[in-house]
């Protein structure tokens, strides 16, 4: 309800640097294994009225596997402007180039004999990416508040395939513009202290693909022109009913629009159709800190998710497909939690959460399909301690019961969801300027995707053990920081993610143990 139909497993919140009275900069490079390098250059500060913080960043590496060779060149930059006290434009502009190699998916036989093997000898894609955000942030009144974001920006990809059973390349440009106004009222209600937001969201998607059967894109195959338009208004409310507990209530009312237009390799129309999905999403909840060291928390949301373009309509490999049949996810969405803080520095939280979903979206061979209605319940636990001002500890485990709740599959998992999963960690600084870190997260079996019926043999658990350090050097003008680390410092061999079609059983190997060590300095 607050942050749209796709925040259905949380959010997460990304805050650009902003520029600095003081000018600041830092430079970082690092190195490691299978040629991996990386350089970074930042620099933030203010010229006049202007602030400033910009990034460039190079990186390149031969992979772990064979075939999957990156490189990519990138920078951000964020400027913002204070027009007088209550009126500010703040601008973020990023832009990417990478290329990288695409191995595949390895048989279960080849994933036994040697996991760092490509199942595939030549897929390849070049890509570019340029976004630019304007903000604009207004203070009406004492207490209201308008902010404005703007949003534009581009994927254009090239795809080489020449390893699908169907050779494929192809072109793919993908669009967005984005409007999102919202007013923020944080006047009291009576004597109650409470925020309101009202707002609006538009975004625009247009991709154009176009198709060819050989590498020099000589041979034209077919392409397609889909959009997708979706329009939705919320509310949300926080009304502090006493200093201590807090009431939140929202609701969300969404639309969304698909078109496509296809023709063949002739350039003759073969597709020309739209479909417009509503949905409504709502939440209620309660923050109570009940004393400085104990908060308690209940939200109950009822949610949407649209359908993201490639889902509705299939683009790519096969060639396109307007899948009307294909329904937006909804769910309820219950979970009770508290926070509390003991004597010696140590905080435990606990939750419990329970999702029962309608129409989830999922790939069945060979479109994507929703299914029966599913279930995900469990409970998560944390814990933070600093034991001492040398060392500080930090652990999570999440239990899930996952499971299909209706149709022919009641009863089974859902696959590639493990039921559990611990992870932890200690920093130890023997002195102030040597960090320690060592950190593991072990993963339980799950069923591969695609394997509804939980008919094949489960994925095999596995233990992943990182190790990192740090010293730092302080000079008059600049502190220098040498660094290094090694992932998965057992050398565990695992994967994640298993796919099972009606051709073959894929495996996706994850990385065996890595390394890197760096310089960086700051001034």
């Amino acid at each position: 309800a607050a942050y749209g139909d796709h925040a259905v497993g949380g959010v997460i919140n990304i805050i650009t640097k902003k520029g600095t009275e003081t000018p600041s900069s830092e430079v970082l490079v690092e190195g490691g294994r299978d040629n991996f390098n990386r350089q970074v250059v930042s620099t933030v500060g203010k010229l006049g009225d202007v602030d400033y913080a910009l990034s460039l960043e190079r990186s390149e590496t031969e992979g772990w596997r064979d075939r999957t060779g990156s490189r990519s060149e990138g920078g951000d930059l964020s400027l913002g402007y204070d027009f007088s006290e209550g009126l500010r434009l703040d601008v973020n502009i990023s832009a990417l180039h990478t290329d990288y190699e695409m191995p595949g998916a390895l048989t279960k036989a080849q994933y036994d004999a040697d996991p760092q093997k490509a199942g595939n000898p030549a897929d390849e894609a070049i890509a570019d990416y340029f976004s630019v955000s304007p903000t604009l942030t207004a203070k009406l009144a004492e207490d209201i508040e308008f902010v404005l974001d703007l949003g534009y920006s581009s994927k254009d990809i090239e795809t080489d395939q020449p390893s699908f059973f169907t050779p494929v390349w192809s072109d793919l440009l993908v669009e967005t513009l984005s409007v999102s106004p919202r007013l923020i009222v944080t006047a009291p209600v009576g004597e109650l202290a409470n925020r309101l937001t009202l707002g609006l969201d538009w975004a625009y998607d247009s991709l154009e693909i176009e198709r060819f059967a050989d590498a020099r894109r000589t041979a034209y195959a077919g392409g397609a022109d889909v959009s997708k338009d979706t329009l939705a208004i919320y509310a949300n409310d926080a009304l502090h009913v006493t200093d201590a507990l807090v009431l939140s209530a929202g609701a969300r009312f969404g639309k969304s629009t698909y078109a496509v237009e296809e023709e063949n390799a002739a350039k003759a129309s073969i597709a020309d159709d739209d479909d417009t999905h509503r949905e409504q999403a709502y939440h209620l909840g309660l923050t109570w800190s009940a004393s400085e060291t104990t908060k308690l928390f209940a939200r109950y949301e009822h949610f949407y998710r649209f359908p993201f373009t490639d889902e509705q309509i299939s683009y790519s490999g096969f060639g396109s497909s307007f899948n009307k049949s294909l329904d937006p996810e909804t769910g309820d969405s219950y979970e009770i939690g508290i926070e509390q803080r003991l004597p010696g520095g140590v905080t435990v939280a606990a939750s419990l959460f329970r999702m029962e979903m309608q129409d989830e979206i999922a790939y069945v061979f060979p479109n994507n399909v929703n299914l029966d209605e599913t279930v995900h319940q469990g409970v998560e636990l944390s814990l933070r301690a600093n034991p001492s001002a040398y060392v500080s500890l930090h652990g999570n485990y999440t239990l899930q019961e996952i499971e299909f709740d209706a149709g022919a599959n009641a009863g089974n998992e859902i696959p590639l969801v493990p039921k559990h999963k611990l992870g932890g960690g200690v920093e130890v600084c023997p002195f102030e300027a040597l960090r320690v870190n060592l950190d593991a997260t072990y993963t339980s079996p799950m069923y591969g995707g695609g394997d509804n019926g939980n008919s094949q043999p489960r994925i095999g658990d596995y233990v992943v053990v990182d190790f990192g350090l740090a010293y730092t050097i302080a000079s008059e003008k600049t502190t220098w920081e040498i660094f290094g680390g090694i992932d998965n410092l057992l050398d565990e061999k695992y994967t994640d993610f298993v796919y099972s079609s009606v051709f073959y059983t894929g495996y996706y190997p994850s990385p065996g143990r890595t390394y890197k060590v760096g310089l960086k300095a700051s001034f």
